[in-house]
C-alpha cells in the first residue's frame, strides 16, 4: 500500500526507505535519545514535523480526500505537544 501511495505522489521507492527510516529514528530519538543526549529527542521531534509536514502537503497534492490527512495531523499534534512539554520540564 505505500508503494502505491509514494508512486502516486510522484516519489521514487528509495524515498519511502529512506523516510521509513527516519520515522524509526525519530521515534528511538524520542524514546531513548534523552538517555544519551539531552537535545536528541527535540531534534527527533522536530524531524518528525518536517515529515508530517511533508506528508500533509504530499496528501493535499495528489487531491487524496481531506481524511487521509488526519494521520499526519495528529501526528504532528502530538509531537509539537511532546515537545513543549520537554520545553516547560526544562524551566522547572
Amino acid at each position: 500500500m505505500m508503494v502505491e501511495t509514494f508512486e502516486r505522489f510522484g516519489y521514487s521507492i528509495w524515498f519511502m526507505y529512506f523516510i521509513g527510516a527516519a520515522e524509526i529514528a525519530g521515534a528511538l530519538g524520542i524514546a531513548v535519545g534523552g538517555y544519551l543526549n539531552k537535545m536528541l529527542p527535540k531534534l527527533a521531534v522536530i524531524g518528525l514535523n518536517i515529515i508530517m509536514v511533508g506528508a500533509f502537503v504530499s496528501h493535499l497534492m495528489a487531491d487524496d480526500p481531506f481524511t487521509a490527512t488526519i494521520p499526519a495531523l495528529v501526528n504532528l499534534a502530538l509531537s509539537n505537544l511532546y515537545l513543549h512539554l520537554l520545553r516547560k520540564k526544562e524551566k522547572v
